[in-house]
């Protein structure tokens, strides 16, 4: 509810939220509308949700369909993501991300893979590695698929003095070489002050 024109409250967004739970599966339909000129609801988007949780692997989908200028509800965009760890204790997380604008591309009625974000991160007595690697279309040439355009590498290195941090970031300029545009170092005295973790996903 917002002021309205004559200064009481007036509707402005109505949400709908359903859950559906089936064994390890969760589905989550979201549904926002607005009123119209004559205050009549309409659906303004829906985003459906399904996420599996097996363990120590998690996967969730989202979908993101709005109104096209006739009304009819359509697909602008899904996610994917992807959560996995193995009997060694290596984590890997993907995440990938479809639209209908394909940057350099000219809208048509089908979903595009426009990003996906790679992380990988494994441990050991001496520390931990952790790789993020995103991966975009070429805005020169769409259609030859995804290249690499970022890569961020966090090690922790552990020792009887504490420990060390590095983070080191690479982007790919102008020229479409991967070049190094940041390096981070952080000392600590106590072995446990330095952490780099995979960020948990995000809630749906």
């Amino acid at each position: 509810m917002l002021p309205g024109i004559n200064g009481g409250l007036a509707p402005a967004m109505q949400i709908q939220e359903r859950q559906k739970h089936s064994g390890n599966t969760v589905e989550v339909q979201k549904t926002t509308q607005l009123p119209d000129a004559a205050g009549r609801w309409q659906v303004a988007e829906v985003r459906h949700t399904t996420i599996k949780d097996e363990g120590k692997n998690r996967s969730s989908e989202e979908s993101v369909s709005q109104p096209d200028l006739e009304g009819k509800l359509g697909d602008v965009s899904r996610t994917v993501d992807k959560e996995s760890e193995s009997v060694s204790g290596d984590r890997r997380k993907s995440e990938e991300t479809y639209s209908i604008d394909l940057p350099g591309a000219a809208r048509d009625s089908g979903l595009h893979l426009v990003q996906r974000v790679t992380t990988t991160q494994s441990s050991n007595t001496n520390g931990q590695q952790t790789t993020k690697i995103t991966k975009q279309p070429n805005p020169g040439d769409p259609a030859a698929g995804l290249w690499v355009t970022t890569v961020t590498r966090d090690s922790v290195r552990l020792g009887t003095a504490g420990a060390q941090a590095t983070e080191t970031i690479q982007v790919r300029d102008a020229n479409g070489s991967l070049g190094v545009v940041s390096v981070d170092m952080t000392k600590s005295d106590s072995v446990h002050g330095v952490e780099v973790q995979i960020a948990p996903a995000k809630s749906k």
